[in-house]
Parts: structure tokens; sequence; C-alpha cells
């Protein structure tokens, strides 16, 4: 038996895929600034701090954190900041803060969490867009 196929070409539209992309990154900023806010203790009032426990997501103290999150897709690439000059000190934590320089800020993940908790359905949803974007010819 012998199968001949006339050759042909597969062709990837990119629309879908960074339309997909900026609304994965729209969402993980939304969901990180909502993670956020759920941090607030409850009953406490602006200009007290009570700070979030190692592991937890930060308090929120004046929304610095969660104004400063923006994203850029550029290509076939996304790269979500946190352009407070302290988020990656909390998303990671830090060894020798402080004036004497021997303080340590255990993390507490805040977008990495919600990027984590989306893995699987980010996976998902980039497949679909690509697989909407090929096209035969």
């Amino acid at each position: 038996m012998k199968i001949e196929l006339d050759e042909f070409m597969l062709k990837l539209n990119k629309k879908p895929f960074k339309r997909e992309l900026r609304l994965i990154a729209k969402e993980i900023k939304q969901k990180t600034i909502a993670l956020l806010k759920q941090s607030q203790p409850s009953g406490e009032r602006r200009g007290s701090h009570t700070a979030s426990a190692p592991g937890q997501a930060p308090a929120l103290i004046d929304g610095l954190l969660a104004n400063s999150i923006t994203y850029k897709v550029k290509g076939n690439k996304v790269t979500i900041t946190d352009g407070a000059y302290y988020s990656k000190f909390l998303e990671v934590g830090a060894k020798g803060t402080g004036k004497s320089k021997s303080g340590t800020i255990l993390e507490r993940p805040f977008m990495s969490k919600v990027i984590d908790e989306m893995r699987d359905e980010i996976t998902a949803r980039l497949t679909k867009a690509v697989m909407e974007g090929i096209t035969t010819k």
C-alpha cells in the first residue's frame, strides 16, 4: 500500500497567541492585586501595620506593591513586573538587611503564588491559542 500526500505547509498566525498572552498577563495582575488585598488584616485601620507571616502574601500597607504591577507583551514573550523597590525582597526573601546588615526577610510570595496556581490553566490556554493560529497553506 502506498499513501501519497500533497505537499503542504503549516502557517502560524501569532495574533491569537499574543492576544492570549495579554489576557493571561492581565489576569495574573488582577489576581495578584486581589491576593494582596485579601492579606489586609480585617479591622485594621489605615496607618497601623501587622506584618504577614513568612510564606503568606505580604500584608497590604499603602497599596504601592499592588499598584506597581505592570506587564508588557513583546513578540512571543510577556514580562510581568512589580516596580516597588522591595517587591523582590518580599517575593524571594533577603539577607543582610537593615542598618546592621544582619537582618533577614523571609519570603512572602505573592506573584509566584498566583502564577503557580494558574500554571496548568496557562499551559492549556496557550496551547489552544497556538492551535487556533495554525492554518495550512
